[in-house]
């Protein structure tokens, strides 16, 4: 066509546009001015017709003849006319299946431009038809990658309306991957807008194969707008039979589990799945929480409680736990006064790399120093010297209680803490009037003792006269 002045456009066999001027250049491109005089002269007798028989649009019979015209020209050797073929093109409307098998012979004409000019009118064509779209799908899927790049870029424009998104859609039910992993990959931009979209993901999740599921799962994750009906479709993703589809599901849910009530009470019943990894997510979603309520406790309690099988896990998370939520508090007292279960070890070996036990789980502590089994003395001892300044006055007075009893072993447990509690006192190691500031303390009702009170201190001088040396030393030490 035309330039700037009477400069024509020419593109060389490699593809490199000049501007040629039939005055000005030499001989040798005189054939090529001729060559594009002829192609506006093609193009004329193209538009005229539509002109002059105006009145014959009514039958249908003009575009009948235009429409053979422009196939016509689709086949000239010229690769010019070609392109002005398809540009001539009305695709506004649904065209017909001769005219679009025509565009797909031009996708893979010989010459670039004609290709890429192929691509793009069947871009508009796919607005209107499914046929059309889905030959643009294929075209991304199957041809070279100069082609396939320009036909995702005209994709993107079809997904700019909602029933372009939904046409779409639909094709992630085609049983060719490759085709659905494209339309994924088309639709990635709208998940930010559009509900039904994110929903769609959610549902890929499930895809049968590895590539779209760990796509959509990819996009899900940075997903920031999560709508509630994509919660319920992976929560349904849970009862999968991939294990490994599962565990993205659980792993989607973590993430969310803030937000939505719902997937916390999913990821309770995930915890009993038959996949270790499932149940990791799972469990690790129940920790992510800042307050785990009391129905996340009766299921972790039921999976502790159930000696099939190790739930050391499902102890941790309850440990998490154990310094803000009631409900766990109660589950661990629970569990570790409980003599009959074969879990309170586990329970207090875990419980020992938390430092600030709460005051009802460390006064079941102190009840565990008289227990028969000797291993579980020496677990809730040293859980008690690790959270030694910050028993409360229920805790030491108990202890000087034990040391009133008849068990030797006891006695040394209990001096023994007694002892380290009043070394790492601050106000004992001041050497203030301790006892008259517990006073004082205990009226205001605080759960707290800075050194021991005057009835603990003499119950410890009678100590000094205990027939076990050890008690005796550790008394004199206080």
């Amino acid at each position: 066509g035309y330039g700037p002045g009477n400069l024509r456009q020419h593109f060389t066999p490699d593809d490199d546009l000049k501007w040629i001027c039939a005055d000005h250049y030499p001989e040798d491109h005189r054939e090529v001015i001729e060559e594009q005089q002829e192609l506006d002269i093609v193009g004329e007798n193209l538009e005229d017709p539509l002109q002059e028989k105006g009145p014959l649009l009514e039958t249908g019979k003009h575009h009948i003849d235009v429409d053979q015209a422009i196939l016509s020209d689709l086949r000239d050797p010229r690769w010019m006319i070609r392109e002005k073929a398809l540009i001539a093109l009305n695709v506004s409307e649904p065209l017909s299946e001769a005219t679009l098998q025509a565009i797909l012979g031009a996708v893979k004409d010989e010459e670039q431009s004609v290709r890429e000019t192929a691509i793009r009118v069947l871009g508009e064509q796919a607005k209107v038809s499914d046929m059309a779209l889905r030959e643009l799908v294929d075209i991304t899927v199957a041809y070279p990658v100069t082609n396939s790049d320009l036909a995702y870029e005209v994709l993107n424009g079809v997904v700019r309306s909602e029933s372009g998104i939904q046409r779409l859609i639909e094709m992630l039910q085609d049983e060719d991957y490759s085709v659905r992993l494209v339309v994924l990959r088309v639709l990635r931009a709208q998940a930010r807008t559009s509900q039904t979209v994110v929903d769609a993901f959610a549902g890929a999740v499930r895809d049968k194969h590895a590539d779209v599921n760990k796509f959509a799962t990819k996009v899900l994750e940075v997903q920031n707008t999560f709508p509630e009906t994509a919660i319920r479709i992976l929560i349904g993703t849970l009862q999968d039979k991939n294990s490994s589809v599962r565990i993205d599901a659980a792993r989607l849910l973590r993430s969310k589990i803030r937000s939505f009530s719902i997937a916390e009470e999913a990821l309770v019943g995930a915890i009993r799945d038959t996949d270790s990894n499932v149940r990791l997510e799972a469990l690790g979603a129940l920790g992510d929480l800042e307050m785990m309520s009391e129905f996340a406790v009766q299921g972790l309690v039921r999976e502790i409680q159930d000696e099939s099988h190790l739930a050391k896990e499902e102890v941790r998370v309850l440990c998490h736990h154990s310094r803000s939520s009631p409900p766990a508090i109660s589950a661990l007292v629970s569990i570790i006064s409980d003599t009959g279960s074969t879990n309170r070890l586990m329970v207090l070996n875990i419980l020992n790399s938390y430092a600030d036990l709460q005051g009802s789980v460390v006064l079941a502590l102190v009840e565990l120093l008289k227990d028969e089994a000797r291993t579980i003395r020496r677990a809730a001892t040293r859980l008690m010297l690790h959270n030694i300044e910050k028993l409360p006055n229920s805790a030491i007075l108990t202890l000087t209680r034990l040391l009133e009893g008849d068990d030797q072993d006891v006695r040394r447990i209990a001096v023994r803490i007694l002892g380290r509690h009043v070394r790492s006192s601050t106000a004992a190691r001041r050497g203030a009037d301790g006892a008259t500031r517990h006073s004082r303390m205990e009226a205001k009702g605080r759960d707290s003792l800075s050194e021991l009170s005057e009835s603990a201190l003499q119950v410890v001088i009678a100590t000094l006269i205990d027939k076990d040396s050890k008690v005796r030393t550790s008394a004199a030490n206080i």
